[in-house]
């Protein structure tokens, strides 16, 4: 099947020249892209959480001229993350230790996948009409959903989006079939080194090149250039993976983010091994989950239920592309256009098994449905999506090619229209990840004063980010800087009570304990609310200011099944607005160090601005912790 005359390129790759309609198409193909870049810098919150943390030590060092290369080289948990180090060292100093700027970097990554999606699709399948720009949209509400708010908003994630754009352009490099082969080779090369040393599932980068070049029939003029490409690329694999392995391939990381696995002990992905050679129905289960994982959150749907259908529907809708296009093989056109996305899927599948096992042995099944691993499962549906289109062109029957361009204008309409609930699902957890963040930023602040009562926002423990967090506070790197003094003065406390529709406290009591139980809810914002980043609570005497004694949180409760973690790292029970600005604590009257009666009062506290906002009502209380009697 030839291109179409009007889509042949020069040596660039890129047509000779865009007329309006090649740029309203991409334009339109890409909005997906400027809707989300919107979401990310409306929702990023510069605060670390969990992973984030592991990035400390590295900084410390740099800093302080100490960084070797094995600090660079050493694994996190079963990953060697070089390079997202280098780019986490060098933005850090770039921005002042602001990690939107690493969040940005992860939103580049993401665009530049989708971006070799783009230009794959040029290669192979892509035609100057709507229905193709359809077919690319689609991809991108997919590559862009988000329903990755993990990805897109979480700074230690760059390193997981940046395998599959290395891997998609080095399969977009092998198409480039005017380059000489040694240059095609060498991109290749490095893009393989980057994506191998960026996460785990970047060293399938190398099966997948292997095979895309010893299947392509135009890979090269003559068979020599194939096979010394294969030569050379089977070399520099065997080497890279062999130091990968062999060099000290032990866990270096904390142990409560190694799923236990202290430093120095054996990656996690051993003891999930075992764990997987005795469960083969456990394995397929997860694997299927991971696969189904795109479409699994349907609206009042558990996601644990779903995904592992919808999963085995994708690979029988695979298995059905690949045998039509193995029926076709003989088309040398064809099959040159359909190999690139064989790669990809093969790709997907391959790192999709080797999480399964070595992931399945380490939690529940509903691990396999984290939003994170969308980020390559998608691929996979990518990559059957073009098949499909490479196969619809293909059909010679007259009665299918007259009807082709109207079913194709229907069934994309309606793939389209389909994803709306994700994005709107996707964007309110965007917003959660936000206000979470908030609250841990809150908290954070007071680290040095007491413990969190909702420590598992921040990180598996208190002790680990509280050292950390006073590292990065004493090189400048943290915003806002830890507190030193807990005067309510610091926070231009705004004396006047808020609006009772907005705040009030619902209750103050003496339990049988001794404790004080207080509860009320909070909303900040005027047009648009969000829930309150921490209520202050005060003690004062009419000859001393206000003291904060303590921080109260949002609660933390088991969360149901189907949102167990979709919730992780927020601290929250549920996806009901209602329960977002609600907050209940009790203390104990030790907690005051005034001896004699005290005044206590509430405040909302806003981190973003860094101010307290008063809360209707005081409350006396005696020495005994007795609630005085209002006179």
């Amino acid at each position: 099947m030839e291109t179409p005359t009007e889509y042949r390129t020069p040596k660039g790759g890129f047509p000779a020249a865009l007329n309006w309609r090649d740029l309203a198409g991409f334009l339109f193909a890409f909005s997906p892209a400027i809707v989300l870049l919107i979401m990310v810098q409306q929702h990023a919150v510069n605060v670390p959480v969990w992973d984030d943390w592991e990035m400390v030590p590295l900084i410390e060092k740099a800093e302080q001229g100490k960084l070797t290369f094995q600090d660079l080289y050493a694994p996190h948990i079963s990953h060697r993350i070089f390079f997202p180090r280098l780019i986490v060292l060098g933005l850090i100093k770039v921005g002042g230790g602001d990690l939107r700027w690493l969040i940005g970097v992860t939103f580049v990554f993401g665009l530049t996948a989708g971006l070799g999606i783009w230009q794959l699709a040029r290669q192979t399948v892509f035609k100057n009409s709507r229905t193709a720009w359809g077919v690319l949209l689609l991809a991108n509400l997919l590559i862009f959903s988000p329903l990755q708010w993990q990805n897109w908003l979480w700074a230690i994630q760059l390193a997981f989006m940046l395998p599959m754009a290395c891997i998609i352009w080095a399969l977009v490099i092998c198409g480039k079939t005017h380059w000489l082969w040694w240059k095609r080779a060498l991109a290749c090369i490095a893009l393989a080194v980057v994506s191998t040393h960026s996460f785990g599932h970047g060293i399938f980068i190398w099966p997948s090149v292997f095979g895309l070049v010893l299947l392509s029939p135009h890979f090269s003029k003559t068979r020599w250039q194939r096979w010394a490409f294969l030569g050379l690329w089977t070399f520099v694999a065997v080497t890279v993976i062999g130091c990968y392995f062999g060099l000290d391939f032990k866990n270096a990381s904390d142990a409560s983010h190694a799923y236990f696995q202290k430093p120095g002990d054996d990656p996690p992905m051993v003891r999930s091994l075992e764990v997987a050679k005795d469960n083969p129905q456990k394995v397929w289960q997860f694997f299927t989950t991971m696969v189904g994982n795109p479409f699994a959150r349907v609206y009042a749907s558990d996601p644990l239920l779903l995904a592992p259908k919808i999963g085995v529907a994708l690979l029988a809708l695979f298995a059905l592309c690949m045998a039509l296009v193995l029926i076709q093989s003989q088309k040398k056109e064809f099959w040159q256009q359909a190999v690139p996305w064989l790669a990809l899927a093969g790709t997907v599948l391959c790192a999709q098994a080797a999480i399964t096992i070595s992931r399945v042995g380490l939690g529940g099944m509903n691990r396999a449905t984290v939003t994170r691993y969308i980020s390559i499962s998608l691929y996979l549906v990518i990559a059957i999506l073009f098949l499909i289109t490479l196969i619809w062109q293909a059909t010679d029957n007259r009665w299918w090619q007259s009807r082709r361009k109207t079913l194709a204008s229907v069934v994309i309409s309606a793939l389209i229209g389909m994803q709306l609930w994700p994005w709107v699902y996707g964007k309110q957890m965007m917003l959660l990840w936000q206000w979470s963040r908030y609250e841990e930023q809150a908290s954070l602040m007071f680290t040095n004063h007491w413990d969190s009562l909702n420590p598992h926002r921040t990180d598996a423990t208190v002790a680990y980010p509280r050292h950390h967090a006073n590292t990065l506070n004493r090189l400048g790197y943290l915003k806002p800087a830890l507190v030193e003094t807990l005067e309510l003065k610091q926070f231009k406390p705004k004396t006047k009570p808020m609006s009772l529709s907005r705040a009030r406290v619902e209750s103050f009591t003496s339990e049988e304990t001794g404790e004080i139980s207080i509860c009320g809810f909070t909303r900040l914002g005027k047009k648009i609310y969000r829930p309150v980043d921490g209520i202050l609570l005060t003690w004062e005497t009419k000859s001393h200011q206000p003291m904060i004694f303590t921080l109260i949180e949002s609660g933390d409760c088991p969360a149901p099944p189907q949102y167990h973690f979709d919730l992780e790292f927020t601290g929250r029970s549920s996806l009901d607005p209602k329960d977002f600005f609600r907050w209940a604590c009790t203390f104990s009257r030790q907690q005051i160090p005034e001896k004699g009666p005290v005044t206590v009062k509430a405040w909302a506290f806003d981190v973003t601005k860094k101010k307290a906002y008063a809360i209707e009502g005081a409350w006396d209380l005696l020495p005994d912790g007795r609630i005085a009697a209002k006179p």
